[in-house]
């Protein structure tokens, strides 16, 4: 099964719409902003800059 089947298949079995029943907005675990994770947040890094650079 390629990937494209399977996810149609779990949209399908789903109702496309996750467990709660709508579609929920993933934030950063950093600074709780969307469009990224904690691990690529831009914020992260600056702070571990600031440490090593005092």
């Amino acid at each position: 099964m390629d990937v494209s089947t399977q996810v149609l298949a779990e949209l399908s079995r789903s109702g496309g719409q996750g467990r709660s029943g709508q579609l929920r907005v993933r934030r950063c675990g950093t600074c709780g902003k969307t469009g990224h994770n904690a691990r690529t947040c831009q914020e992260g890094i600056e702070a571990s800059r600031n440490e090593y650079s005092s």
